[in-house]
């Protein structure tokens, strides 16, 4: 089944492979600006980044980042 972005799934409208690599590599390189003031943290966010790229429709990692930016857009660009 396509996904519908009238539907609300823009996550799976959007998913691509390349698209989903950036996103982890962009949590890469936050995670090491965090190496030495949050430790811990920074090695949970790099695992997460580094782990296997799951299919789209399982892929949380990139649900969150696709909501968070389309949340940040103004109802009439939404």
């Amino acid at each position: 089944m396509a996904a519908d972005p009238d539907r609300g799934d823009v996550a799976a409208v959007l998913a691509t492979d390349e698209r989903r690599r950036a996103v982890r590599s962009w949590l890469e390189n936050l995670a090491q600006l965090g190496v030495g003031s949050v430790p811990t943290l920074s090695g949970e966010l790099a695992a997460v980044a580094r782990g296997p790229l799951p299919a789209a429709a399982d892929d949380q990692v990139w649900r969150e980042a696709t909501l968070g930016l389309t949340e940040t857009l103004g109802a009439e660009l939404n």
